[in-house]
């Protein structure tokens, strides 16, 4: 899955990616999450960057997936943020919901709360967040509300070929 449809992504033929990341959430209604399963992906033309964690990829039945999905600026600057502020293009949860033969995506959109963003590095060579987030999330359809409070410790390291 892109998250930046038609526009350009860092070239894996030029750059070599090492990506890892831990997250934690506790979120309301549901059991914790916590997941070292990360997917990094990068538009070079608008700067913005995608940071997926993933819970239960595992899961043979392909019905407990669940996960968080930030969208921002790689330039994003250390501080404090609304959840609504413009400089995130989207903040998600996810889940997945199943039955034999259909399986359905749910997706919780942030609608307040704060992220804290600690810009470690942010470098050529190296991207390292560490993010606090205490968020409120509602499925657009259902108007279901979860609340989520968490940490996500991302490093990204980069090696030209």
């Amino acid at each position: 899955m892109s998250f930046f449809q038609g526009k350009q992504k860092r070239s894996v033929a030029e750059t070599a990616i090492t990506v890892s990341a831990h997250t934690k959430l506790s979120v309301s209604k549901r059991v914790d999450v916590d997941t070292q399963i990360v997917e990094y992906e990068e538009d070079t033309d608008s700067g913005m960057i995608a940071i997926v964690s993933r819970a239960n990829t595992e899961d043979y039945s392909h019905r407990n997936k669940k996960g968080l999905v930030m969208v921002f600026p790689r330039d994003i600057k250390s501080g404090t943020y609304p959840a609504k502020d413009p400089q995130f293009e989207n903040i998600y949860y996810f889940e997945t919901a199943t039955i034999p033969g259909y399986t359905k995506s749910i997706q919780y959109n942030a609608v307040n709360g704060s992220v804290i963003i600690d810009v470690v590095e942010n470098t050529a060579k190296s991207l390292i967040y560490k993010i606090t987030l205490d968020i409120k999330v509602v499925d657009d359809k259902t108007n279901e509300e979860l609340n989520i409070v968490g940490k996500k410790d991302f490093r990204a390291f980069f090696e030209p070929l």
